[in-house]
C-alpha cells in the first residue's frame, strides 16, 4: 500500500509549496523536469500547452540541485522536447510526441518506425545528460509526458537506462513490469 509522490512540469510552485511541506514531513517524491524549458533564458517564455508561460514561473537548476541534495526529491526526465503534440496523420490531427509517428515536413510522409525510435531515443538520452550534467546524477525514471508513448518509445527508454517510467494510466502498478 505504498505511495508515491510524483509532480511534472518543474514548475516554481514545487519549489515554494510543495517542497516545504516534503521537509515538513519528510516524504519522498519525484519531480520530473522538461529539460528543454529548463534551458529557456531568464525572461524568456516557455510554450505550456499552447500558452507562453514567463521563465520564471519554472525551477531554476539551483533549486532543483538544492532539493535533490535534501535527499527527498528524485530528479526524473519529463524529457527534452516531447511534452509537445505533433502532426500525426496527413489531415493535420495531432498526438503526443511520444507517442506519435509525426508527418514530416515538406513530404507529409509518416516517420519511419526507425525515425521514431531515433527521435525518442535522442530526446531521452539528450534529457538525461542534461540532467546529470545539472545535478550530478543521470536520471532513472522517465516520466512521459501526457501519460502516453508508443511502445517503441518505451523500448527507447529502457535501453536508455531508465527504469521504471510513471503514466498516468488508472490502474495498479505492478512491481513486476516496472516500465
Amino acid at each position: 500500500k505504498a505511495v508515491l509522490l510524483s509532480f511534472d512540469d518543474g514548475l516554481q510552485s514545487f519549489h515554494d509549496r510543495v517542497y516545504p511541506l516534503l521537509l515538513a514531513y519528510r516524504y519522498p517524491a519525484v519531480l520530473a523536469l522538461v529539460t528543454s524549458w529548463m534551458d529557456v533564458p531568464a525572461g524568456g517564455t516557455v510554450d505550456y500547452g499552447g500558452r507562453p508561460l514567463p521563465r520564471s514561473r519554472f525551477l531554476s537548476w539551483e533549486s532543483v540541485r538544492r532539493m535533490q541534495e535534501s535527499g527527498l526529491v528524485e530528479i526524473a526526465s519529463h524529457s527534452h522536447d516531447l511534452h509537445r503534440e505533433v502532426k500525426s496523420t496527413p489531415q493535420g490531427n495531432s498526438g503526443p510526441a511520444a507517442r506519435s509517428w509525426e508527418i514530416v515536413a515538406p513530404t507529409g510522409d509518416r516517420e519511419s518506425d526507425a525515425a521514431h525510435r531515433a527521435r525518442i531515443r535522442a530526446d531521452l538520452e539528450r534529457s538525461a545528460a542534461r540532467i546529470a550534467a545539472e545535478t550530478g546524477r543521470r536520471p532513472r525514471v522517465i516520466v512521459w509526458p501526457f501519460g502516453r508513448f508508443s511502445g517503441p518509445a518505451a523500448e527507447e527508454a529502457r535501453a536508455a537506462g531508465f527504469d521504471p517510467a510513471l503514466t498516468l494510466e488508472p490502474e495498479m502498478a505492478d512491481a513486476r513490469s516496472p516500465m
